[in-house]
C-alpha cells in the first residue's frame, strides 16, 4: 500500500484538481496537535508584537502631552510665543494630520510590506518628535508640528 493517497476534487470553478496527502500529514492536521501547535504560535507573536506596540504606545501618549508639559516648564519664553502662537502650535498637527489619513489608508492597500511602511512612519515620527525639541523659534516649531502629524497618523493608537 502507498504512502500517498490521491484523490480527485473540485473547487469553485469545477476542475479537476489533484490533492496528495501523506500519512504524516494526518498526524500534523489532526485537531488536537492543530490547535496547540496554533496556541503555541499565538503566544509566540504575542510576546514578539505585544511589548513593542505598548512601548510604541506609551511613546504616542508622551508626546501628545509633551506640549503641554513643555508649556508649563516655559517653553513660551523660551521660544518667544505668544499665547496664540502657541494655540497655533497646538492646533497645527491637525492640518497635516486629518487630510493625510486617507492616502496613507490608501497606500497602506498598495503596499506589498507594510511592515516596512509602519515601522518607516514610527522611525520618522520619532525623528521629528526627536527635533522639536531642538528648535529656537516660532517657525520651527511649527514645521516639527506640522510634519509631525503625517507620521503620527500610523502610529497612533486611540
Amino acid at each position: 500500500m502507498s504512502n500517498c493517497v490521491e484523490e480527485k476534487k473540485r473547487d469553485s470553478y469545477n476542475e479537476d484538481v489533484d490533492v496528495v496527502a501523506t500519512e504524516d500529514d494526518e498526524h500534523i492536521l489532526h485537531p488536537e496537535i492543530r490547535q496547540a501547535a496554533e496556541r503555541r504560535l499565538v503566544r509566540k507573536l504575542d510576546f514578539r508584537l505585544l511589548p513593542t506596540i505598548v512601548i510604541i504606545f506609551i511613546m504616542n501618549y508622551i508626546d501628545r502631552v509633551a506640549i503641554t508639559s513643555a508649556r508649563l516648564k516655559g517653553l513660551e519664553t523660551d521660544l518667544g510665543l505668544t499665547d496664540i502662537q502657541y494655540d497655533t502650535v497646538v492646533a497645527i498637527l491637525y492640518v497635516s494630520y486629518c487630510p493625510a489619513q486617507i492616502p496613507s489608508n490608501m497606500l497602506l492597500n498598495y503596499v506589498t510590506r507594510p511592515t516596512f511602511y509602519i515601522g518607516t512612519c514610527v522611525v520618522l515620527w520619532g525623528l521629528t518628535s526627536a527635533l522639536t525639541g531642538v528648535t529656537h523659534n516660532f517657525a520651527g516649531i511649527i514645521a516639527c508640528r506640522l510634519f509631525i502629524g503625517i507620521p503620527e497618523l500610523d502610529v497612533r493608537l486611540d
